[in-house]
């Protein structure tokens, strides 16, 4: 999985936390994805305009200030109809769609998932073998204390025995 793919699963997980946030519906919700950018005027200062208030919001979710990687998802998630662009000015009147939520739906149960293989790798491959170790430990010296008890308590009665021929 590339790292553009990775923002786009991100992007996504971000949409549809807002949306559920929200209680509205997938059509319901706009989002403005928009990256800063500098106009030039001739005969006037340069205008600054900042970043969407989603970006800025995703930028911190996925602590991440590149621009070219949300982009790079973005123009995914639009090309792999994740996403839908619902203006002129890109960026600007994104809307997430059916495909998309689904795909974040996945990508969230991908997450408990990996969790839970992590949980059973754990289990599977130290806890178990761990317990079987500790186990075949205290069984062994169980059996061991058993058989020295029982020639312990052997030696008793023979030296009994001599004691009382003598």
């Amino acid at each position: 999985m590339t790292q553009e793919e990775k923002v786009l699963d991100r992007v996504l997980v971000f949409m549809k936390d807002k949306i559920s946030e929200k209680g509205m519906q997938l059509n319901q919700v706009m989002f403005n994805f928009k990256p800063s950018e500098t106009l030039h005027f001739f005969n006037a200062p340069d205008e600054i305009i900042p970043d969407g208030v989603n970006l800025i919001e995703l930028k911190k979710t996925i602590n991440s200030k590149d621009h070219d990687f949300i982009v790079g998802a973005l123009n995914m998630a639009i090309t792999e109809g994740f996403i839908r662009d619902r203006s002129c000015q890109k960026y600007t009147m994104m809307l997430l769609n059916e495909l998309g939520l689904a795909r974040a739906k996945s990508v969230e149960a991908n997450e408990h998932m990996k969790w839970r293989k992590r949980l059973d790798y754990f289990s599977d491959k130290i806890l178990v073998p761990l317990a079987v170790a500790i186990a075949v430990t205290l069984i062994t010296n169980y059996l061991s204390q058993k058989d020295t008890d029982a020639e312990i308590n052997s030696l008793k009665k023979e030296i009994e025995w001599i004691k009382q021929q003598q």
